[in-house]
């Protein structure tokens, strides 16, 4: 079982972390969670272009594969990883 700890000056969670939160069944509502939040939290900024028939399901689907292809990124902190993966998915044009 992974733990985030939110507490101020602790480090982020990793993109080793975040696979684990995915790979639990029981866990998974803190995948959808946190992948959607940071999606959510630069949906402005065009660093990746949200088709409308995309759903948290989608985006968090987009992530754990993104994850399984690039091991050797496991050690990035997962909010990077999570921008990686939605960008490569549904790039602005």
């Amino acid at each position: 079982v992974v733990l985030i700890n939110a507490r101020a000056g602790e480090r982020e969670l990793t993109g080793r972390e975040l696979k684990q939160l995915c790979s639990d069944s029981e866990l998974s509502a803190l995948c959808i969670g946190y992948v959607n939040g940071v999606a959510d939290s630069v949906i402005y900024e065009n660093i990746f272009c949200c088709p409308s028939s995309a759903t948290h399901e989608k985006f968090t689907l987009v992530v754990k594969n993104y994850l399984s292809l690039y091991p050797g990124k496991l050690h990035i902190p997962a909010g990077i990883l999570v921008l990686e993966a939605l960008a490569d998915a549904f790039p602005c044009e």
